[in-house]
């Protein structure tokens, strides 16, 4: 990536974040579309990146911050309305894809999610499943962004690259280390059953090695991978991992299904079509579910896997945890 000019939206969140970081260490230039430079504090004085002001829903800003560059990396989200969820995380792509088609770059890699799957799966999840996303402003605007992506990648023969990730943790991460960690500081850690289910989740360190990946090898042309652990850790691995940062001894307090299951399924059932609380009957099976997904084509098409363990990842997150005040 060395002298390689990259655009990259959602560069003030975490993941763009951490991406501009290690694109500007790896010698690249990185083009970063911003909507407010007063939340570049992360990124401000990285060397080798230059801030762009501009919109993903607005076509023409990025049409101009896409002019000239080799690759792009589409990070932006929302996590608003749906109405917001839409501009931002399907027109928004569509836009990326757009100004990336007619810029000529050389790959779009997008950053996708593990929920776009849906939240009623079972079993093991691979590549080949289909999306059938949940009647929720997240899960379908991920399934639709994707959609719209492959839209704009097969009309103007644009290559593309789908990176669908599990729960990206470690120093920065705002709902899968802090407010994690904030729960399992606790005593006790209160948590839905006993935490034997399976938690999708990616270190952020990790998931960027996939990404850079993706941008650069050829077998990864217009493929889609889940990037997340394989085998998976539990939510007991992961909070009590957590909770081990604050205590040596720990203790579960877990709340039984059955006082919980009549609740969420009546707030389901009386919620208004996609809104977040239609989906909490597939979330709740979702939290309490066996479902794993593979990473296995990510091995065998690109030689990833996770180089980073749970436990070294959160023993990683101390200096943030500290900085926050929170240990």
């Amino acid at each position: 990536m060395q002298g390689k000019t990259v655009l990259l939206t959602g560069a003030t969140g975490f993941l763009g974040g951490a991406l501009a970081a290690r694109l500007s260490a790896v010698g690249a230039q990185v083009r970063a579309l911003v909507r407010r430079p007063d939340r570049d504090r992360r990124i401000k004085d990285l060397p080798n990146v230059t801030q762009v002001t501009g919109d993903v829903t607005d076509l023409a800003s990025v049409r101009a911050a896409a002019s000239g560059c080799d690759y792009a990396i589409h990070a932006a989200v929302s996590y608003g309305t749906l109405a917001e969820q839409r501009a931002v995380n399907v027109e928004g792509t569509r836009h990326v894809a757009q100004a990336c088609a007619e810029a000529g770059v050389a790959r779009l890699l997008h950053v996708s999610s593990l929920a776009a799957y849906g939240y009623a799966v079972h079993g093991v999840v691979t590549e080949a499943r289909a999306l059938r996303p949940s009647r929720e402003p997240y899960s379908l605007t991920k399934a639709e962004a994707e959609a719209a992506l492959r839209d704009v990648a097969q009309a103007h023969g644009l290559s593309y690259s789908i990176v669908r990730a599990g729960g990206i943790f470690g120093a920065h991460s705002g709902l899968w280390t802090l407010t994690l960690f904030k729960l399992a500081k606790r005593q006790p850690i209160v948590f839905l059953g006993d935490g034997r289910a399976n938690v999708p989740l990616v270190y952020v360190d990790d998931l960027i090695d996939l990404m850079l990946l993706c941008l650069t090898e050829p077998r990864a042309h217009n493929e889609a991978f889940n990037a997340v652990y394989d085998p998976p850790y539990t939510w007991r691995d992961l909070l009590m991992g957590y909770a081990r940062l604050k205590r040596e001894n720990p203790v579960w307090l877990g709340i039984p299904l059955v006082l919980v299951k009549p609740l969420v399924c009546l707030l389901s059932a009386t919620a208004p079509d996609l809104t977040p609380r239609k989906a909490l009957k597939d979330m709740l099976g979702y939290l309490l579910s066996d479902v794993r997904y593979s990473a296995q084509k990510a091995h065998d098409l690109l030689g990833w896997q996770p180089k980073t363990t749970l436990y070294a990842g959160i023993e990683a997150c101390k200096p943030y945890l500290q900085a926050k005040g929170q240990l």
